[in-house]
């Protein structure tokens, strides 16, 4: 049983509190080979299903535990940004075919898709952020850059920070990450250097601003895209948070603190390595 004492019980804690009902297939407009979906857009709630094991599941839902708060409360900090900052907040861990993940429904598309738009269609989506108009691919630069920043403060290396994992949606100016299998957030107990850790989420800042030239220099200069990431790194208004009361809490709720899988470690020195 993976090494977990008193797994059943530990599961338990984990059991999705209501049955869904109306769950369907979710085709997910970037491919996941690794992964199946699902959603129940009635309850607000999506599934991911996946052949791993118990480690690595429940690091995920940790990582989306702990990093929805973080975002959460830096949002709620910085409502003049008009573009509200999200992850998806885990519900429960089900064993079915595969493990899956229950966690909140956030509405975007991979920011990624907005690269085969038109410069006209990209031109006419337009959105003030702080008194200033902003065409939509320097609003995704600028909030990539708020991003990078909440991230750098509070020591959050999201994995793989790619451009299928951010998602946005104009409609309802929600900005997202997702995918957080190999994430980590510092804490003390898991004995990383922060060092390296730092090194490895620079390293995701540098391949950020390689996927802004890769995926949409043919719409934005690059120049101009580096400028508004910039300028979003300089905007949020961040506070200490006692990342530590997030853990009380999730210890407090579910009698576990998942252990870091060797996956995420080597994920880590990996990027470190690269800066």
């Amino acid at each position: 049983m993976e090494n977990y004492k008193n797994l059943e019980e530990i599961l338990e804690k984990f059991k999705l509190q209501e049955n869904l009902r109306y769950v369907s297939p979710y085709k997910p407009l970037e491919k996941d080979t690794n992964s199946n979906f699902f959603v129940s857009v009635e309850e607000g709630t999506f599934i991911k299903e996946k052949a791993r094991s118990y480690e690595k599941t429940f690091w995920e839902f940790y990582m989306l535990w702990v990093c929805n708060r973080i975002f959460e409360k830096v949002s709620r900090k910085n409502k003049d940004l008009q573009v509200k900052i999200k992850v998806p907040e885990p519900y429960a861990i089900e064993k079915n075919e595969n493990l899956r993940i229950y966690m909140e429904f956030i509405p975007g598309i991979p920011i990624k898709k907005y690269s085969e738009k038109s410069k006209e269609w990209i031109d006419e989506k337009v959105i003030k952020i702080k008194k200033k108009k902003l065409n939509l691919i320097n609003l995704l630069a600028f909030m990539l850059g708020v991003v990078d920043r909440i991230k750098s403060n509070y020591y959050i290396f999201h994995g793989d920070m790619d451009f299928r994992h951010v998602m946005f949606d104009f409609k309802n100016l929600i900005f997202s990450l997702v995918g957080f299998d190999k994430a980590f957030v510092y804490l003390p107990e898991y004995n990383i250097d922060k060092k390296i850790l730092e090194r490895a989420i620079t390293h995701e800042r540098e391949k950020t601003l390689a996927n802004l030239e890769d995926k949409f220099s043919h719409l934005k200069s690059y120049g101009e895209m580096v400028y508004f990431f910039n300028k979003g790194r300089d905007s949020p208004r961040l506070k200490n948070i006692n990342i530590e009361n997030y853990v009380k809490e999730f210890y407090q709720k579910y009698n576990i603190i998942p252990k870091i899988p060797k996956s995420v470690l080597d994920r880590i020195k990996e990027a470190a390595e690269k800066y």
